[in-house]
């Protein structure tokens, strides 16, 4: 299977060589980074580079699956956790680059797909220094101070060189000796040891450290940052309740919402011949749901799951701002079948219901699998999937609220 893949890569470099390839490649490849970066109307996504991108990601998948083996990393609930802010800062850095904080060539590494690669990097090395930190024998001490060091010294040797506008240096260190001091007391030197708190620590400190960046910017359209998590938040408690009463109480017979369906469009009726109808419709559906026992369906009790309804919340969070980036305030989507989604129904609030119906899918093909899967696999494809929710999500709430 790797030698497959290495063929695949290398048949796909290889069409660069040829003029007629390299054409492709800029024209479906190159031209809408470039383009995304001078902030031009090409910034789009194609068919070419979704399907590439797709298949890239899948192989960075069986990467980073391999590595985590490799340094002894399992991925549980608590690796999970430890990742979320690593994606939260995916979406915060990218909307860096849109608010104009980045210069070339800088700039191009906060782009889509490139900024994953950059991340990616930045979470191998946090779990490669701390599995050096587990297996060698030196003292928590000078190893804690060498990472201190490393904060305050790395971002001040970035900012000698970054443009204007960058947090001062002084104001970061004084944040890296607080969050130290804090960790000292509470953690001691456990953290040290521990490749997964390590983890998380340093994905916070980096997603800390864009979010006094990003606050630093003017925010016009400040209430997007209450109204997309609490319409998230809301459709996600809204699917937990579901979920809880067909589970655990049964429900209704489904003639009830279409009861309520028609008694919606009876009140949007002017006309008295459709009121008539609608009416007896109604009546009609709600005889057949009393007719008819209610019956539980235990099997939704999975979807109450924490893991489960992060993964609802993260793809509501990435559904609801792109709903009020495109209706309210007229931004564009993007990537390809979200756009003719989008097109087809005329409105970005079809997103909601599809993110609903593809998350839902997904939670029934993980449980279908649970037998063959291992927990291992599962939360890591739990992360992956988070991250294409929560990551763009972030970012266009960030990006709404700063108006950029």
């Amino acid at each position: 299977m790797d030698r497959r893949i290495l063929l695949l890569v290398a048949a796909l470099a290889l069409t660069g060589l040829l003029p007629t390839g390299r054409e492709f490649w800029y024209d479906y490849f190159l031209a809408p980074v470039v383009a995304d970066a001078e902030g031009g109307s090409g910034a789009r996504y194609n068919i070419y580079n979704t399907v590439v991108y797709g298949l890239f990601f899948y192989l960075a998948f069986i990467a980073i699956e391999a590595q985590l083996r490799r340094l002894e990393v399992r991925a549980d609930s608590r690796f999970l956790l430890a990742a979320t802010p690593l994606m939260l800062l995916g979406g915060a850095a990218r909307t860096l680059e849109d608010a104009g904080l980045f210069v070339p060539p800088a700039q191009y590494l906060f782009i889509s797909p490139v900024i994953y690669l950059v991340l990616g990097g930045w979470a191998y090395a946090l779990l490669w220094l701390g599995g050096c930190f587990r297996d060698a024998s030196a003292a928590p001490l000078p190893a804690g101070l060498a990472l201190l060091a490393a904060s305050i010294g790395g971002y001040g040797a970035w900012w000698l060189f970054a443009p204007e506008g960058w947090l001062h240096p002084a104001i970061w260190s004084l944040v890296s000796l607080a969050v130290a001091a804090g960790v000292a007391e509470y953690y001691g030197s456990r953290l040290l040891r521990d490749p997964v708190g390590l983890f998380g620590l340093g994905n916070s400190m980096a997603l800390l450290l864009v979010l006094l960046q990003l606050a630093q910017q003017p925010v016009p359209n400040s209430s997007v940052l209450l109204e997309v998590p609490l319409i998230a938040l809301g459709l996600t408690l809204l699917v937990a309740g579901a979920a809880w009463l067909k589970a655990e109480r049964g429900v209704p017979h489904p003639g009830f919402a279409l009861c309520a369906l028609f008694l919606g469009w009876l009140a949007l009726a002017v006309d008295g011949g459709h009121a008539f109808w609608l009416s007896l419709a109604a009546a009609g559906c709600l005889v057949a749901a009393l007719r008819f026992p209610l019956r539980k369906l235990r099997a939704l009790q999975a979807v109450q799951r924490p893991e489960y309804l992060a993964l609802y919340f993260a793809h509501f969070l990435d559904g609801s701002a792109t709903w009020l980036g495109i209706d309210r305030y007229g931004y564009v989507e993007k990537h390809v079948l979200p756009s003719g989604a989008i097109d087809h129904f005329g409105t970005a609030a079809v997103m909601l219901p599809l993110k609903l119906g593809i998350v839902s899918a997904v939670i029934w093909a993980l449980e279908s699998e649970r037998e063959e899967l291992d927990q291992h696999m599962r939360y890591l494809l739990l992360l992956f999937l988070m991250t294409l929710g929560l990551a763009p999500g972030t970012r266009d709430i960030l990006r709404l609220a700063l108006g950029t």
